[in-house]
């Protein structure tokens, strides 16, 4: 994956070792407005200079100025910062509209959170929340010009879909999907054992067809006796 459209290195950050509410002018003159962070500290891994985000109670987040021509596909380094225990995770908006999260991890591994498909043309402002209580360290923002290919995009995540013998079926979970540049609709085909609907009260099935435009899923185990 190449990122030819944007980036964001934090080599002009001004945070400090501070929690604060500032700005800076970064690379390609964008200016990133970051609330409740500071400098990244000497995290262990991490290349300075670069942003953490302190915790979702502070509403700790960083948004870009206006951004011309648009977005395609997205990345991010994150960091866990400090060492106190417990996840940490982000969740990306390109003009107020969740684009998805990252995995939630609690190691001192570099995480790539990446979003593919995105491909909103025009003007667009990119921002990254914190959405976890413990300090999250953000560095290399990249970004793609969008692309007039299709593509299908997923937003949210799907688990603990179980249930005892006999007690069947399993709550439902919902994720999005999201189509751009479609030239037919989506077909969405649940694994075995698996029924999808588009409506928690609906109707089940192993398969159904999405017209071309957003609409939420949610999936549904079989009931086993």
């Amino acid at each position: 994956m190449s990122y030819g459209q944007g980036s964001e290195s934090f080599a002009n950050s001004n945070a400090t070792g501070s929690y604060a509410d500032n700005s800076f002018v970064g690379d390609g003159g964008i200016t990133w407005t970051y609330v409740a962070s500071r400098n990244a500290n000497n995290t262990a891994g991490v290349t300075l200079p670069a942003v953490m985000l302190r915790r979702s109670s502070s509403d700790s987040k960083i948004t870009s100025s206006t951004i011309s021509g648009g977005i395609g596909n997205f990345s991010v380094k994150l960091y866990k910062g400090f060492t106190g225990a417990g996840n940490r995770q982000v969740e990306l908006f390109i003009n107020g509209e969740s684009k998805g999260t990252s995995v939630a991890f609690d190691d001192f591994d570099e995480h790539v959170f990446s979003v593919s498909g995105i491909n909103v043309f025009g003007d667009i402002v990119i921002e990254i929340k914190n959405i976890t209580e413990k300090q999250v360290i953000v560095d290399d923002i990249s970004w793609t010009a969008p692309s007039s290919d299709p593509a299908i995009n997923t937003i949210g995540t799907i688990s603990l879909l179980e249930y005892f013998e006999g007690n069947g079926p399993s709550p439902e979970k919902g994720i999005n999907v999201e189509g751009t540049n479609l030239t037919s609709d989506i077909t969405v085909t649940a694994p075995t054992n698996f029924e999808v609907s588009v409506d928690a009260t609906g109707t089940y099935s192993q398969s159904i067809a999405l017209a071309q435009t957003s609409v939420k899923l949610l999936l549904h185990q079989f009931m086993f006796v």
